[in-house]
């Protein structure tokens, strides 16, 4: 894997809705178009919050979070920043080995 900036990683954050809901997408793409600025943001499963927001640019997050507390009709969403998180990824290492095992039996 090749050496990579943290920098690439500016422009993602966490939606936190509260009270949870089974539908987070749609939570988030509502209060992002109603009162988020309606920024062009791809939307992925994340273990923190409700949803990992990965925004176009990192002027569309800062935007974004700025114009937070998103209220809707049952739920509230907020922006976390991926830098703000207690367990956000440090890149300390100048470089990451990847490494592969082959003709490793599947039983293992």
């Amino acid at each position: 894997m090749p050496p990579m900036r943290p920098l690439h990683f500016s422009y993602l954050a966490f939606a936190v809705i509260d009270p949870p809901t089974t539908a987070p997408a749609q939570v988030v793409r509502d209060a992002l178009v109603g009162q988020g600025g309606n920024p062009r943001v791809t939307l992925a499963p994340s273990t923190i919050g409700a949803m990992l927001v990965m925004f176009e640019r990192n002027n569309a997050r800062e935007n974004a979070v700025e114009r937070q507390l998103f209220l809707g009709r049952e739920h509230t969403m907020t922006l976390v920043r991926h830098d703000d998180t207690p367990n956000r990824h440090n890149f300390e290492h100048e470089a990451f080995i990847m490494v592969a095992i082959k003709d490793y039996p599947l039983e293992h």
